[in-house]
C-alpha cells in the first residue's frame, strides 16, 4: 500500500535563532551561506489550502532550521491549524524565550506537544554547548511553563546526548515530565565532524534504510522543499518544487522516490545522505560495478566518441571500474589514460574478465560482445536514427534495455521491431565543469563560432556572408578546420556571442550561454529560442524538425533573432535535462538490469549467424591491415625492420631530418616499440634538432633498459658536454646557498610580485629546499614534482641540488608563469619542465576550462620520488583537497614522500585565535574547514587537523609523525610559517 501523505510536515517559519549550540550547524549555514528571511502571509494560506484538500491530519511541526517562539505570528499560525485543519502541532524550543507572556500565548493556542531542548544539567555545559543562553532562565522558564502547561500540553525535555555531559541531572531537575535521552548528538549529515562516527544509530532508525523522505516533509520559509532535516547546506532543494508552484502532495510524491534508491542501499547522490547513512548504520550496497562500454571507433572529437569519454570519466568519479572496448583507437585515447580508464583493442584480452554489465554503443560492438559474453547483461545505446551503426542488431541478443538519446531515436528504434516498453531516452551527458558562462554575450553579437565536422563550401560560404553583412566576426573550428579537444571547446565557445552548430555542440553553447543557431551541411532549424527549445531537443538539436536551407538573406533574419536574455532561460532547460544526472538514470539502469537479467544465451542458429558476421568483419579488417602495411611499405621484406633502421640512417646522414623523425615513430608505434636501435636513432635526430629535453629523456629511459648500451652513453656525454655545460654547472659539493651562474642574472617580472609571497624569493626558496631535504632525505638523481610552482621560487635551488638523472616537473595555473619559466629556465635546463594547469580560480585563472576538484595530473602512475606543494592546499577547499591527494597518491612511486603546506586547526590553534595570537583569524567555520574571508573563500583556508588526516588514510599516504606546525597560528615553537604535513606512499 503507497503512502498517500507524510506522517510529519516541518515548517520554517524564519531563519533567525537566538543561540549558537555545539550541535547545531546553524551559524555557518544560514548566518554565512543562506539568504535569511520569514515566510510570507500568501506562503501560509498556500500551505494551509494544501492541508485542507489533502484532507491531512498528521503532524505540523514548527521546528525546522530555526527558534519558533522568535515569531511573533507563531501562536496564530497554531491556532489556524487546530482551527481550519485536522491536523495537530508539535512545537520544539530552546526554551529562553518562554517567558510569563509567551506560556500564557502558548498554552491558549494550544499544541499537542511542546520539546524543550537542554543539552546539560550542568551550567557550564549548559552554556559553552548553547552559547547566547542562559542556564537559570532557561530552567526557570521550563519549570515555570510545565507546572502551569503539564495538564493542558504533553511536554517533553529533550536532550542530544553530548560524550561527557551531564544528562542525568535533567530527570532530577524536571521529575515531572519525560527526559528524553534516546539519542546522541550526530553530525548533521557529516557538516558536524566532531560528532561523526559511524554506526551511531538513531532513534529514527526504524528500518535498515533511511525512511526520512516519505515520512517527514521539510517546507523552507520560501515554500521550497528540502528532503531532511538534516539538509542544512540544501543540496536537495533543486531537485523539488516550490509548494508555492505546486501543491504538498505533488512535491512530496517526487521527494519520497528517493527512497527507492535508500532501499537498495544507494545514498551516492548526496553528500549528506553518503554521511548520515554511515553514522546512522543503514545498509549500503557500495559493491561498485565492473562495466564494459563499448565504442565502434575512438579516433576523433567527435559524437560517440565524447559521449564514451564523458560517461567514463562520470563513472569512474562515481567510484565504477570501466573498461573500454574500441576497435580503432587513435589520438583521443590520452583523454581516456587521464582518468585511469582501460582501452582494448582486441576483446580476446578481456575473454575471461567478470563484467557487472555491458553499456553499448553500435550494433556490430552488440554481436561481438554477446559472441563472448554470453549470459552477461547488455544496455544499448543508439546515438542517431541514420547511420548504420547505431541501428538495433539484426538478431536478437537478449538485450535488456535501449537507451535513446532522442524522441526521434526511440521512434526509430520502434520502426526497427524494438518494443516500445524497453527503450527509456536519456539524452546527452555534457560535464558543466567544462561547460559554463565565463562571461556574458554583448547586447548585439560581434563574434560566431562555427564547430563542424560535416560543413560544405556552400553552407559555410552562406554563414560568412550573412555574419560579414552584419559585421560579425566568423571562427571555424571543426575537423575540416582546425581541431579543439573537449578540455578547450567551452573556452572558445566563450569567446563568442552566437554558436552554428548541430546536436552536442549546440548544447554546449547553449550551457557556456551562447546564441544556438541549429545549421550545417544538411540544413537546419534555425535560432534556439525558450519557446521552441523542447521541439528541437526530441531530435536532438539535429537539424531535422525544419531540415531548411537558409540563404544568405534567410540566414541574416534567424541571427536578427538574436536576444541576450533568452541565454539564461535556455540554460536553465538544457542543465536539467543533459546534465551528469542522466549519468545517475544510467545507473539506476544498469543495476535495475543486473538484478533482473533477461539476457539471452543464443540458440544454434544465432550463435553461427552471429558468428559469420563476427569472422566476416575479423578477415576484413585482417586484410586491411595487410594492404595498409604495404601502401606504407611497412613490411617490404621479412628483414623489413633492419631495412627500415638503415633507411632512417640514411635520411639522418643526408640531413632529412623530419622524414627519418617520422619513418623512427612509424616503426617505435606500429612495429616494434622495444627497439633500441631505433630509440638511439630517435635520439639523435632530436639531438640534431635541438630538442634536447625530448632526447634527454628517450636517452634516460634506454639507459634504463640497458645502462650499458654504448650509443645512449655516447649521445648523453654529447649533451653534457656541449649542450648543458654552459647553462649547468653540476657540482656535487656546490654549497646550497650559492646559485648558477645564470640565475645571479634572474630577473624577476615586475607585473608577477604579488603572485610570489613575501620574503626574498631566492632566498626563501633555498631555505624551505634546505628543510625539505633535511626531512625527506631528497636525492640528487630524484625525480621531482612542483605543484603549484609559480615563478620557479623551488626549481632555482633545485638547479644547484640535481644532477643530470634528476628532473624537476613543475605546474601551474597562471598561464604566463609558465610561460616564463621555460623561457628562462628550461631554455637553460632541459631536465626541468613547466606546463600550466587550465584549472579555474577566481583570482588568478577566471577563465580555467576545469575545476581543481575534476583536475587530473597529466602524469603516468608511480612516476615521482618526490612531490611538494607550498601556499597550495591553503587556498582549495574540501573537495578539491581529496581529489588532489588522489592524484598525488596516484602518481608517486611506492615509498615516495611528499611534503605539504596546510593552515590546521587543531586545540592549540583554536586556544590561539581566541586569544588573539594567531596571525589569520579563521573566523567563519564551514564543517571541517574555517575561513579567513566568507566573501572571498579563496584568500585562505583552514582545514581541521583530523579531516586532513583522514584524508592521507583514504588515499593510502603515511603521515611521518610528528606533525610539524607552523608559526601562523602564534606557536613559540614551530617548524615554518604553515604547518606541514610529510607523508610517504
Amino acid at each position: 500500500m503507497s503512502i498517500l501523505h507524510p506522517e510529519a510536515i516541518f515548517i520554517q517559519l524564519h531563519t533567525h535563532c537566538n543561540a549558537e549550540c555545539i550541535n547545531c550547524p546553524f551559524e555557518f549555514t544560514y548566518n554565512k551561506i543562506h539568504q535569511n528571511g520569514r515566510m510570507s502571509e500568501s506562503t501560509w494560506k498556500k500551505i494551509l489550502t494544501d492541508l485542507i484538500n489533502m484532507d491531512y491530519s498528521g503532524q505540523v511541526g514548527f521546528y525546522l532550521h530555526h527558534e519558533p517562539l522568535i515569531d511573533k505570528t507563531l501562536f496564530d499560525k497554531i491556532k489556524d491549524i487546530n482551527e481550519k485543519t485536522k491536523a495537530y502541532v508539535v512545537l520544539s524550543t530552546n526554551g529562553q524565550l518562554l517567558n510569563e507572556e509567551n506560556i500564557l500565548k502558548l498554552i491558549k493556542s494550544k499544541p499537542k506537544k511542546v520539546h524543550l531542548n537542554i543539552n546539560s544539567g550542568n551550567k557550564k555545559e549548559y552554556e559553552e554547548s548553547m552559547k547566547g543562553l542562559h542556564f537559570e532562565t532557561t530552567i526557570n522558564n521550563c519549570t515555570n511553563f510545565i507546572e502551569k502547561a503539564k495538564d493542558i500540553i504533553d511536554i517533553e525535555i529533550n536532550c542530544p546526548i553530548i560524550e561527557g555531559f551531564d544528562v542525568n541531572s535533567l530527570k532530577s531537575i524536571f521529575p515531572q515530565v519525560k527526559v528524553n535521552l534516546d539519542y546522541w548528538a550526530n553530525s548533521r549529515g557529516g557538516l558536524l565532524t566532531q560528532f561523526y562516527k559511524e554506526n551511531k544509530g538513531s532513534r529514527f532508525k526504524g528500518e535498515n534504510y533511511c525512511t526520512q523522505p516519505s515520512q517527514n516533509f521539510n517546507i523552507l520559509f520560501d515554500g521550497s522543499v528540502v528532503a531532511c532535516c538534516m539538509d542544512w547546506m540544501h543540496e536537495t532543494k533543486k531537485d523539488f518544487m516550490n509548494i508555492n508552484n505546486s501543491s504538498i502532495i505533488e512535491v512530496y510524491n517526487v521527494v519520497k522516490k528517493i527512497e527507492k534508491q535508500f532501499i537498495k542501499g544507494d545514498y551516492s547522490k548526496y553528500n549528506m545522505c553518503n554521511a548520515c547513512s554511515k553514522e546512522m548504520g543503514f545498509y549500503r550496497d557500495d559493491n561498485k560495478l565492473n562495466i564494459l562500454i563499448t565504442n565502434h571507433q575512438l579516433l576523433d572529437f567527435t559524437g560517440s566518441e565524447i559521449y564514451t569519454y564523458t560517461l567514463a570519466d562520470q563513472l569512474v568519479r562515481n567510484g565504477h571500474n570501466v573498461t573500454i572496448y574500441t576497435k580503432y583507437a587513435d589520438k583521443i585515447l590520452n583523454m581516456f589514460k587521464l582518468i585511469n580508464v582501460k582501452i582494448i583493442t582486441n576483446i580476446n584480452e578481456i575473454a575471461n574478465e567478470n563484467f557487472d554489465i555491458a553499456h553499448i554503443h553500435h550494433n556490430i560492438m552488440a554481436i561481438e560482445v554477446r559472441y563472448y559474453f554470453p549470459s552477461l547483461p547488455i544496455v544499448f545505446l543508439s546515438h542517431g536514427v541514420i547511420p548504420f551503426l547505431e541501428q538495433p542488431p539484426i538478431i536478437d541478443l537478449g538485450i535488456s534495455k535501449f537507451i535513446a538519446v532522442s524522441e526521434e531515436v526511440k521512434n526509430n528504434l520502434i520502426s526497427k521491431g524494438i518494443d516500445e516498453k524497453k527503450i527509456d531516452v536519456i539524452r546527452n551527458i555534457i560535464d558543466p565543469i567544462y561547460f559554463f558562462p565565463i562571461s556574458e554575450i554583448n547586447e548585439k553579437p560581434q563574434k560566431a563560432l562555427i564547430i563542424t565536422n560535416k560543413m560544405n563550401l556552400e553552407v559555410e560560404k552562406t554563414i560568412k556572408e550573412a555574419c560579414n553583412w552584419l559585421n560579425i566576426k566568423t571562427e571555424f573550428i571543426g575537423r575540416r578546420f582546425e581541431e579543439v579537444s573537449p578540455f578547450e571547446m567551452g573556452k572558445r565557445i566563450n569567446k563568442a556571442d552566437i554558436v552554428f552548430s548541430l546536436g552536442r555542440g549546440i548544447i554546449e553553447a547553449i550551457m557556456c550561454e551562447r546564441v544556438p543557431i541549429i545549421f550545417d551541411r544538411n540544413g537546419g532549424d534555425g535560432i534556439v529560442t525558450s519557446e521552441n527549445v523542447e521541439l528541437y531537443m526530441n531530435k536532438n538539436f539535429s537539424g531535422r524538425t525544419k531540415n531548411k536551407i537558409f540563404n544568405v538573406e534567410e540566414l541574416i533574419k534567424e541571427i536578427e533573432k538574436y536576444n541576450k536574455k533568452e541565454v539564461k532561460k535556455l540554460s536553465k532547460f538544457i542543465n536539467q535535462h543533459f546534465g551528469p544526472n542522466n549519468v545517475d538514470l544510467l545507473i539506476e539502469i544498469y543495476k535495475d538490469v543486473i538484478i533482473n537479467n533477461k539476457s539471452l544465451a543464443m540458440d544454434e542458429e544465432k550463435r553461427k549467424i552471429s558468428e559469420a558476421i563476427f569472422n566476416s568483419i575479423i578477415e576484413t579488417n585482417r586484410y586491411n591491415e595487410v594492404m595498409n602495411q604495404r601502401k606504407n611499405n611497412l613490411i617490404p621484406e621479412t628483414n623489413s625492420l633492419n631495412d627500415l633502421i638503415i633507411e632512417s640512417e640514411n635520411l639522418i646522414q643526408s640531413g632529412n631530418l623530419e622524414e627519418a623523425e617520422k619513418l623512427i615513430l612509424k616503426i617505435l608505434t606500429e612495429i616494434d616499440s622495444e627497439s633500441i636501435e631505433a630509440a638511439n636513432n630517435l635520439s639523435v635526430v632530436w639531438i640534431m634538432q635541438n630538442k634536447f629535453d625530448q632526447a634527454l629523456d628517450l636517452i634516460n629511459q634506454i639507459l634504463e633498459k640497458n645502462p650499458e648500451d654504448e650509443i645512449a652513453i655516447e649521445n648523453l656525454n654529447f649533451i653534457n658536454q656541449n649542450v648543458l655545460v654552459e647553462s649547468q654547472s653540476i657540482n656535487q659539493n656546490k654549497s646550497l646557498n650559492k646559485t648558477n651562474d645564470f640565475l645571479l642574472k634572474y630577473d624577476l617580472p615586475q607585473n608577477y610580485q604579488d603572485l610570489i609571497g613575501g620574503g626574498d624569493f631566492v632566498k626563501v626558496g633555498e631555505d624551505l629546499l634546505e628543510q625539505m631535504i633535511k626531512t625527506c632525505n631528497i636525492k640528487k638523481n630524484e625525480k621531482i614534482l612542483d605543484v603549484g610552482c609559480g615563478l620557479g621560487r623551488l626549481a632555482i635551488p633545485f638547479s644547484n641540488y640535481l644532477n643530470l638523472e634528476g628532473t624537476y616537473t613543475g605546474f601551474d595555473i597562471v598561464k604566463e608563469e609558465i610561460a616564463w619559466c621555460n623561457k628562462v629556465i628550461t631554455s637553460k635546463l632541459p631536465n626541468f619542465k613547466f606546463y600550466h594547469s587550465d584549472v579555474y580560480n577566481f583570482h588568478y585563472n577566471p577563465t580555467g576550462s576545469i575545476r581543481s576538484s575534476f583536475y587530473k595530473f597529466p602524469e603516468a602512475a608511480n612516476k615521482f620520488d618526490f612531490i611538494f606543494l607550498t601556499s597550495v592546499f591553503t587556498h582549495m577547499l574540501s573537495l578539491e583537497i581529496d581529489n588532489y591527494l588522489s592524484e598525488i597518491s596516484r602518481v608517486l612511486k611506492p615509498g615516495g614522500r611528499c611534503f605539504i603546506t596546510y593552515f590546521l586547526m587543531n586545540k592549540e590553534s583554536q586556544l590561539n585565535i581566541d586569544v588573539g595570537n594567531a596571525a589569520i583569524n579563521f573566523a567563519n567555520q564551514i564543517g571541517e574547514f574555517w575561513l579567513k574571508d566568507i566573501n572571498d573563500p579563496e584568500a585562505a583556508v583552514c582545514f581541521e587537523e583530523k579531516f586532513i588526516c583522514d584524508l592521507y588514510k583514504k588515499h593510502n599516504l603515511k603521515i611521518i609523525e610528528p606533525i610539524n606546525y607552523g608559526q601562523w597560528s602564534g606557536r613559540k615553537n614551530y617548524f615554518d610559517y604553515q604547518d606541514v604535513i610529510i607523508a610517504t606512499k
